[in-house]
């Protein structure tokens, strides 16, 4: 695996374990106001929202073929 595919692996298990741990409040102003951040993860389209350097994952799809 690349390096960009572990840090991409990093971010999505980071990603999830912030949004499932974390506060309301935090959570909502990723998903209103973070930073948002979309790439392809072995065949999978994840897109993160960042708020105050946190990584919230919010969708997770496949990719289309």
């Amino acid at each position: 695996m690349s390096e960009s595919g572990m840090a991409n692996g990093t971010k999505v298990l980071v990603g999830d374990l912030n949004w499932r741990k974390g506060a309301l409040r935090p959570i909502l102003a990723a998903l209103l106001f973070g930073r948002r951040e979309r790439f392809d993860h072995h065949g999978i389209i994840c897109t993160l929202a960042w708020w105050q350097e946190k990584p919230y994952l919010f969708r997770v799809r496949e990719a289309r073929t």
